[in-house]
């Protein structure tokens, strides 16, 4: 089984000025690869003075990377963490060479998957990339590949009214919508068939033509709450497509990215296979 992706993975430096490289897209395909499925992931990478570091990054991850490369700089962002493991983010990522990536790019055999995975955070990055996810929704969904959108709002990329209008182009085309709380003002509204919403400590609920399927949370001490929902992401496709059923992959899900706050970084280790 093979699930495909592409975004942009950005230079991270947290609060101790470790450097690491992480972006949502690329998380969940980390956790996805992590727990046996096949992945292959696509962006622009500039030749910047990161640029070596990013090719070092990436084998030690067990993914077909296909990287593009592009002019100018590659995106950076630093994460600081509370307390409680919730995290805050500075970004430096406008006109980074991610954000120019388009459909063309891609190749004529860029649908050759079982799963197409993407999130509203690359669709918000330029209108190049917004049109190549559209297109790949309408395409994948035309092909009957599983098609899998995680909203993932970011009010600093773009607006609501923006992000809301782009769901509502591809919803037709997704099978699995993926929404957070922080996406609740972006799908108001909306009735798809099949919802798989993430609230935190409070839980996961699994929403399927209305009816709603609830899966607590045990409470644990999170050290770093940075990649998570990606990280649920990842495995619970990984499961599902093992297994094909959802509550047990559901249920799967919660329980590694539990395991994956009690860690440092956004990315998933291997120890969460333990």
């Amino acid at each position: 089984m093979r699930l495909k992706s592409f975004g942009e993975c950005m230079v991270e430096f947290d609060q101790n000025m470790n450097i690491s490289i992480a972006g949502d897209t690329f998380n969940t395909c980390a956790a996805a690869s992590l727990f046996g499925l096949e992945c292959e992931y696509t962006m622009r990478v500039a030749e910047d003075i990161f640029y070596q570091h990013y090719l070092d990054f990436f084998k030690k991850f067990d993914i077909q990377m296909n990287l593009i490369s592009g002019e100018g700089q590659n995106g950076i962002y630093f994460i600081s963490n509370d307390e409680t493991g919730e995290r805050s983010f500075q970004y430096y990522r406008k006109n980074s060479a991610a954000s120019t990536l388009s459909l063309d790019m891609l190749g004529s055999n860029y649908l050759d998957c079982d799963i197409f995975y993407n999130s509203g955070i690359t669709a918000a990055l330029s209108p190049e990339l917004n049109f190549a996810l559209e297109q790949c929704y309408q395409k994948a969904k035309e092909q009957k590949i599983m098609t899998v959108y995680d909203v993932n709002f970011r009010e600093k990329l773009w607006s609501q009214e923006k992000a809301k209008k782009f769901l509502k182009k591809i919803a037709t085309n997704i099978d699995v919508l993926i929404i957070s709380e922080d996406d609740f003002a972006v799908v108001s509204g909306l009735n798809h068939p099949f919802i798989v919403k993430r609230q935190g400590p409070k839980g996961v609920s699994l929403i399927r033509e209305g009816s709603e399927k609830k899966f607590t949370v045990k409470p644990i001490q999170a050290l770093d709450t940075s990649g998570a929902g990606d990280v649920f992401t990842g495995a619970m496709l990984a499961h599902y497509m093992k297994k094909n059923q959802w509550e047990e992959a559901i249920e799967f899900a919660i329980t590694i990215a539990g395991k994956h706050i009690q860690y440092l970084g956004a990315l998933p280790r291997k120890e969460l296979l333990c």
